[in-house]
Parts: C-alpha cells; structure tokens; sequence
C-alpha cells in the first residue's frame, strides 16, 4: 500500500510541474538563449507560457496561442518586432494572451499593418505598453473576442491602415478597451497620394470604451481636396451600430484641414460621455 500511494503521488507530483507555465526566452544576438526568433519560441510554448524576449530586433511572427509576449528592455523601443499575425488556435477558444513592451514597426514601406487578424475566435488579448507605429487590423469574427490596451501608442506612417484608418476593431459581440493611450490618424501627404488618416474605426456591433486616452484625426494641408481635408477622430463601418462610452478625461478630436476639418465621432448607436472631450477638427 505504501509503494502505491508512493507511486500515485509522483504521479500527481508530476501531473503539477507539467502543468505549470514556464518562460521562454528569446535573444536575437544569441548569449542568453538558442532561441533567436520569437517564431521559434512560440513554437515550443504552451498556452500560459511568458515568451521573453531580449533587447534587439526580431522579424514578423505568427501569434497562435493564448501566451505573453513580454519585451526585456527598460522601455518599449529596446524590443523591436517587424509585425504579428494574431491568429489564436490553441486553445481554440478563451484563450488569455498579452504582448507588452516592445515597438511594432516594419522596414518595409510596403507592409501597412504590423498588428493584423481577422475572424478571431472568443478570447483576450491585451496589449501593454506597445508603440505600434504602423496600421492595425483586428477584426473579431465571433462574438466575445476581448482587446484590453494599455499605454499604447498607434501612430501609423501616412496611408499605413486597412483602409484609410490607423486602426480597425472590433465586430459583433466584440470588445474593446483603451486606457491612458493614443491614436493618431495620419496627416495629409499629398507627394504619396493620401488624404489624412481617420484614427479610429469601429466595426458594427462592437462595444468599446475609450478611458484616459487621446483619439486624433490626421490634419490636412494647404491645398487642393482631398488633401485639404482633416481626418476623423472615431468613425464606424456603416453595417450595425456601435456601443461607445468615453470617460477618464479622453481627447476626441478630428484633424484640422484648410478646407474642413475632420469629425470628432461619426458613427450609429449609443455614445456615453461621461466625463471626455469630443471636437470637430478646425477648418
């Protein structure tokens, strides 16, 4: 009797470490791990694992399960990572997963988004202290995908977006929740062919909130339209309507134009002001 509950608890004991997440680290120059790109770890890794990753510059990856991608450096920009595809798979649905401190920005002028995914099953992703400095596109395609950013910066090079917007969210029976962030529509550039960026567009049927943030729409320039133009603050995709709530203190601004300026919110369904600031542009 004594061998078998002997053997039952190395079982269990066993079954326990199994279990538990583990950390992965990734050194692009090598030193601290044999894992030079974060595609490598994240291959290795198990849903609630942390990916760490060293100070340097890594190429793109694909994001395919619930972990925590967690840059080293003392600020956002000792990390730099080309761009993510987010498309979570494992678990296939309510997966927890975070990408913080590090900067998003590609070397190639033709990549517009550095933070893209589509028809994203139920789950969380939360982004930390990320300087996203291209267009972003996460569009839920199943109700209860979750998008939580903290501290972020989205400020995208001009034409950089989906479709003329800095950043696309959300859709039916989706989240979406910033707190002490920014967004900033592109200005005007008229040698490239690009009217100024629209900041921020929600898909229908999303639910956000927008807390302690700054939501800005490109500005145009002294010339012909369209580049006369300033850009939108908030906009919607005209197909069902959006639940919005602003509080925290949060700047909503259109961007100014020579001929108009932009709209600080333009979209069906209900908007909560709690306690924010919500402008046209000047034009």
């Amino acid at each position: 009797m004594k061998t078998l509950w002997t053997t039952i608890t190395l079982i269990l004991a066993c079954q326990f470490v199994s279990a538990q997440s583990v950390d992965i680290v990734v050194d692009a120059s090598g030193p601290m791990s044999s894992l030079t790109t974060i595609d490598q770890a994240m291959l290795l890794a198990n849903p609630g694992d942390r990916i760490l990753v060293q100070p340097g510059s890594y190429p793109s990856f694909q994001f395919d399960r619930g972990v925590d991608v967690i840059g080293l450096g003392t600020s956002p920009t000792d990390v730099v990572v080309q761009s993510i595809a987010y498309h979570p798979s494992i678990p296939a649905v309510d997966y927890d997963s975070m990408i913080s401190n590090l900067t998003l920005e590609s070397n190639n002028p033709l990549e517009v988004l550095v933070l893209s995914g589509n028809e994203l099953p139920p789950g969380v992703l939360v982004l930390d202290s990320v300087d996203i400095r291209g267009g972003v596109f996460l569009r839920g395609g199943q109700q209860g995908f979750y998008l939580l950013a903290y501290n972020c910066r989205i400020t995208p090079p001009a034409g950089h977006g989906f479709s003329g917007e800095a950043c696309y969210l959300g859709g039916p029976g989706n989240f979406v929740e910033f707190h002490s962030s920014e967004i900033q529509g592109w200005d005007a550039d008229a040698a490239t062919w690009t009217p100024a960026g629209v900041a921020l567009r929600l898909a229908g049927g999303t639910t956000a909130r927008i807390n302690g943030s700054r939501i800005i729409g490109g500005s145009g320039l002294d010339v012909l339209l369209p580049y006369n133009e300033g850009g939108a603050a908030i906009l919607d995709d005209g197909v069902l309507s959006v639940s919005l709530r602003l509080d925290g203190g949060s700047v909503i601004s259109g961007g100014s134009g020579n001929g108009s300026g932009g709209r600080g919110i333009d979209l069906s369904g209900t908007i909560v002001t709690a306690d924010a600031v919500v402008t046209g542009g000047s034009g």
